[in-house]
């Protein structure tokens, strides 16, 4: 009687393992869903939004040539300002990139705060985590 025990037990903990293991599985498979489907969202969005820089910036150098009655003064304008900006981000990269990063946790924090995981290990004492 007590070897059907232990062969039970064995049967018990490899189940056990093996659907631990299927869990995090998809709890992984969640969460990279999750991030591929957010990296979406934000390329579109950068998408969209270069595309209205764009014609904004078409629109400001027409301006500029039609106020300043010239053909290409406008996109020489536009074309400075935007060297000025590009050389600005250049000197300041290492305070952009801090911020950058920093803004970039803040919305990961945000993210996990809207969307908590519903996995067993949450729910129970820090003591009985396997």
């Amino acid at each position: 009687m007590g070897l059907f025990n232990i062969n039970k037990l064995t049967s018990n903990i490899s189940d056990y393992i093996d659907t631990r293991v299927e869990l995090i599985k998809l709890d992984t498979q969640e969460q990279i869903i999750k991030a591929v489907i957010i990296l979406f969202e934000f390329l579109l969005v950068f998408v969209f939004l270069g595309i209205v820089w764009v014609f904004l910036n078409l629109t400001l150098a027409y301006y500029l040539n039609s106020r300043m009655g010239g053909n290409y003064i406008g996109f020489m304008l536009v074309a400075g300002l935007h060297t000025l900006a590009l050389l600005w981000l250049w000197f300041n990269k290492r305070k952009v990139r801090r911020k950058l990063e920093r803004t970039m946790y803040q919305m990961i924090a945000q993210i996990e705060k809207k969307h908590p995981n519903d996995d067993n290990e949450k729910k129970l004492p820090p003591g009985n985590r396997s």
